[in-house]
């Protein structure tokens, strides 16, 4: 599964180190418009783990008082314009995805299965840069690039839920092999990372956990909406930031799902590149769908 980030420095007089997929764009922020704005790294984070936990219709309550539109919901509203049912071939599928490849995709997973996904479907930031991939941090644009961790692929390669070496660091796990958590016309996705990367000023750690709800029509897999219940207990440990524990714990939460980030932020721990060693610890997680998919699974690496 594909996972998927970076942040920069705020004060106006410093030049900006970007990480490989970012870069500072230099003018006039006061001629742009529909762009979210932030005062300082802290409230970029903060802002960040706001809207991720949020349920689409609180999304986009959210984005409409700021009279703003991401890419996220730009990429989701075209999503849900396409009819599967009408495509009478996987190359009608291909033309079409390559007619409108700035707001969807086709990937095929490490098994050879293929999906049709929005556009930086695993990017945490999607909800909070524009159309044009930017967003203010200080008194700077900051454009974010196309396929921020292409590294990461929609289905973890890393680990597949197999236990690995005790001596290893954990960073990436399926959760649980996919013929699992589903059937051959309906998938539910689980995985979870936690990682760093260093921005050119900080440190930072990740942590993400995701879910995500799929359908198959000729034989492409589609994210569709489906009414999710969830318990999640996530615990990752840091040389730098300790132990950490994020999740709903003991209550349930039920939503509709097509794809979310119920644990998705990262924040930074150490001034410069520090010996920050993200890794996970423990996991307990019950999830179902309406068409049960099922998970209901705990974990101590």
């Amino acid at each position: 599964m594909n996972k998927l980030f970076c942040i920069f420095a705020v004060a106006t007089s410093m030049i900006f180190t970007a990480c490989e997929k970012e870069e500072v764009i230099n003018f006039d922020i006061q001629k742009k418009e529909n762009i979210l704005t932030f005062k300082s790294i802290e409230e970029f984070n903060n802002t960040l783990a706001k809207v991720n936990a949020m349920t689409k219709p609180e999304r986009l309550e959210w984005e409409k008082q700021q009279g703003f539109k991401s890419f996220g919901t730009i990429c989701d509203e075209f999503y849900e314009t396409i009819e599967p049912e009408r495509f009478r071939s996987i190359k009608e599928v291909q033309d079409y995805v390559d007619q409108h490849n700035d707001k969807i995709e086709l990937h095929t997973s490490s098994d050879g299965e293929i999906y049709c996904i929005t556009k930086d479907f695993n990017n945490t930031k999607r909800y909070l840069m524009n159309e044009n991939r930017e967003y203010v941090v200080g008194s700077v644009i900051v454009k974010d690039k196309e396929n921020m961790q292409p590294e990461k692929s929609l289905i973890s390669s890393n680990n597949s839920g197999q236990q690995k070496a005790s001596a290893a660091f954990v960073q990436s796990d399926e959760i649980i092999k996919q013929s699992k958590i589903g059937s051959d016309n309906y998938r539910m996705h689980i995985w979870i990372d936690t990682y760093n990367s260093f921005d050119g000023n900080w440190t930072l750690v990740h942590k993400e956990l995701k879910l995500s709800n799929f359908a198959r029509w000729l034989a492409i897999w589609w994210e569709r909406t489906y009414s999710t219940e969830y318990r999640i207990t996530l615990e990752t440990t840091d040389t730098a930031y300790l132990l950490q524990i994020d999740g709903n714990g003991s209550n349930t939460i039920t939503e509709g799902i097509k794809s979310k980030y119920i644990i998705g932020y990262y924040l930074p721990v150490v001034a410069g590149p520090g010996n920050s060693s993200p890794q996970l610890v423990y996991y307990n997680i019950y999830a179902q769908n309406e068409k049960g998919c099922l998970i209901n699974q705990s974990k101590t690496y």
